[in-house]
């Protein structure tokens, strides 16, 4: 979990998702309040992630 407020942040995290080339969901969990998505990766808040898996 970090904080996604940097850009230079946000295209390290990135970098490796975008390396892995199947069709699998990729998801960044991160404690930024908000989703966005980069080219198939899927940002979300790692609190709404779980609330949404636990119910």
């Amino acid at each position: 979990m970090l904080e996604i407020c940097l850009k230079l942040t946000l295209s390290r995290e990135l970098r490796p998702l975008k390396a892995i080339r199947d069709n699998y969901p990729k998801y960044l969990l991160t404690r930024d309040y908000g989703n966005a998505g980069y080219g198939g990766i899927i940002q979300k808040n790692v609190l709404q992630w779980l609330m949404e898996n636990i119910f």
